[in-house]
């Protein structure tokens, strides 16, 4: 068998060329994996699994490259799903950075205050 790379490499290149990114809320945080995403995409729009790039979750967002020809139909059937139990919204465009989410904070900090006021006394 004889592999011509440079076919290979070119077919590559228009695939990529072809596809957009679309991005969605959940992320990390959410519990979210690769396989929620794609399975989601592919449910909801009933499209094929090669229209689907790559995907890659972040904290609190996720981006997925789709075949532009089928971007559209993607965004209208994601608008009504679910990823494990929450609502996606669905843009085109990047998601502004809000900054890290603050942490709950127990109530232990209070407790070493009161403490630290019966030792003075």
């Amino acid at each position: 068998r004889d592999i011509d790379t440079a076919a290979l490499i070119k077919a590559q290149t228009k695939r990529k060329d072809r596809m957009k990114p679309l991005y969605l809320n959940l992320g990390k945080q959410d519990g979210i994996r690769i396989g929620h995403v794609v399975a989601a995409i592919i449910e909801a729009s009933g499209i094929d699994a090669d229209a689907i790039g790559a995907v890659h979750v972040h904290a609190r967002d996720t981006s997925v490259d789709i075949d532009a020809s089928q971007l559209e139909l993607v965004m209208r059937k994601m608008k009504k799903t679910k990823i494990r139990g929450k609502a996606v919204r669905v843009s085109r465009d990047v998601p502004r950075e809000t900054g890290p989410k603050k942490k709950a904070r127990s109530a232990d900090h209070l407790k070493k205050k009161k403490f630290r006021k019966k030792a003075e006394k």
